[in-house]
């Protein structure tokens, strides 16, 4: 529980979001890091809390489909949390199987 309260504490520096969602961000990657997979069940049977199972797949759920995330936020996050300091280029790409194909 403690890699998690710290996980909070850097999260909520950085985002500008109410307790409820940072702490299940939080939760979320802890999840990611420790199932290595990124199936919603599998992330939400490793939560941390007094609720069921199933409460915290729709929590999950939920989480993903009434929220998004800014890139530029999420880059600041990773740039603070390793010290980068010097200039770097992100690059994004659409995945190899995709690439030349019309839409």
């Amino acid at each position: 529980m403690n890699h998690t309260n710290e996980l909070r504490r850097v999260l909520s520096q950085n985002f500008n979001w109410n307790k409820a969602r940072i702490s299940c961000l939080a939760q979320i990657l802890q999840a990611l890091i420790c199932v290595r997979t990124v199936t919603l069940t599998q992330i939400s049977s490793f939560f941390q809390s007094g609720a069921k199972q199933e409460s915290s797949y729709r929590r999950v759920r939920r989480f993903f489909s009434e929220f998004s995330i800014d890139i530029t936020t999420i880059i600041h996050l990773l740039l603070t949390l390793f010290c980068l300091k010097k200039q770097i280029i992100f690059s994004l790409t659409a995945p190899i199987e995709n690439r030349g194909k019309k839409t």
